[in-house]
């Protein structure tokens, strides 16, 4: 590589360090090659390969793009999710999340094409690439022109292939750096908290095996502590008669909303049947909405406002209200802990689980860590 590519990669991880110093720190993770005789650029979700020709080729506003796009199909775990999808919609569907989310912080081309969701009238900011993926079937679609993705076919639930990359964010977020895009905050959110779910779904799928009709609690998951979350099923896979409730108090962050919704959407995905409660609360409950799939849990959240304090005890006080003839099996509540915990009397017979946000722990019930 001569010093004229040089000087343009440097002038390009340079502008994307200023502009997001968590994107620039993680690319400082990464080592960038220039080779030559290769057609374009791409990620095999561990390094940048960037062609000779075609970096020369490329002014500096294209190489912050193409850098940023391939940054991104790294840290949004692209590489590893391909298992048993069409080439073409899948790399299609990527380049439309990271392109929406390049454009999101003001970036633009010079002489490149890019793929954005604008084009086929998708909204990419609140949805994954295998969602996208999904509505693009039956579109005409073009080969990807910028990048290639010589992606591993790895499977979907096997992340241990990206453990220094989640390791490298986690440090960027310990150190206080945080995406300046909401977009991509969100969604790393999502990918860090499944990074610690494997162990989470292998004993999960060993409780439903050994234990079908009863509870159990039992200390194996190292991510949640001395907890196992039950699962209650009845000869086939199905979660049922469990009332999740959320913290919507002041002092619960969107971002929290966000991870909340993130961790009760992940409980449901390990079941194919759906029959539980949802309600919100701060010094009031709301009353429980039932759903029975994911798009009614995620639709339940729409609703969902922060307001004043924190009340744990109307909660109980309130269960024979929502619930005059079945009882929850399950109380889950998500919640930042910033109020006074109800004594033995107070949640009566009930079986309860927090999942809390921070480093809080309920003095009765169970405590679960969320986003740490």
């Amino acid at each position: 590589m001569n010093d004229e590519l040089r000087n343009k990669l440097q002038d390009a991880r340079t502008n994307v360090l200023v502009r997001d110093p968590f994107i620039g720190y993680v690319m400082q993770h990464f080592n960038i090659r220039v080779v030559k005789d290769f057609p374009t650029a791409a990620t095999d979700g561990k390094r940048i390969i960037f062609g000779e020709k075609f970096l020369n080729n490329l002014t500096l506003q294209d190489t912050i793009f193409v850098l940023m796009h391939e940054l991104l199909h790294i840290i949004l775990t692209h590489p590893l999710r391909m298992q048993g999808k069409d080439l073409i919609r899948f790399n299609v569907a990527c380049d439309i999340v990271v392109n929406d989310i390049i454009m999101e912080y003001g970036y633009r081309t010079d002489n490149l094409q890019v793929i954005t969701g604008r084009k086929y009238e998708i909204d990419s900011s609140d949805k994954t690439a295998e969602e996208i993926y999904e509505l693009l079937d039956g579109m005409q679609l073009p080969e990807p022109i910028m990048d290639l993705h010589p992606w591993i076919v790895a499977d979907d639930n096997d992340l241990s292939a990206y453990e220094d990359i989640f390791r490298t964010m986690k440090q960027a977020g310990n150190l206080g750096l945080n995406t300046k895009s909401p977009a991509l905050r969100k969604k790393i959110q999502e990918i860090l908290s499944s990074s610690n779910t494997n162990d989470w779904k292998r004993i999960l799928e060993l409780y439903i095996e050994k234990e079908v009709h009863d509870y159990t609690y039992e200390k194996t998951d190292h991510r949640y502590g001395d907890v196992l979350l039950p699962s209650f099923i009845e000869n086939e896979d199905i979660l049922k008669n469990i009332w999740f409730l959320v913290d919507v108090s002041g002092s619960v962050s969107n971002d929290e909303i966000n991870l909340i919704a993130t961790e009760i959407n992940r409980i449901a995905s390990h079941f194919k049947s759906l029959d539980c409660s949802l309600s919100f609360f701060s010094t009031k409950t709301t009353k429980p909405i039932r759903f029975q799939n994911k798009n009614q849990l995620i639709e339940s959240f729409a609703d969902a406002q922060t307001t004043g304090g924190t009340d744990f005890i109307q909660i109980f006080q309130a269960i024979d209200d929502f619930f005059k003839y079945r009882k929850p099996e399950l109380i889950i509540i998500f919640t930042d802990g910033y109020s006074q915990f109800p004594n033995q009397s107070q949640i009566k017979n009930n079986k309860i689980i927090w999942c809390i946000t921070n480093k809080k722990i309920a003095p009765i019930g169970k405590t679960i860590h969320i986003g740490n």
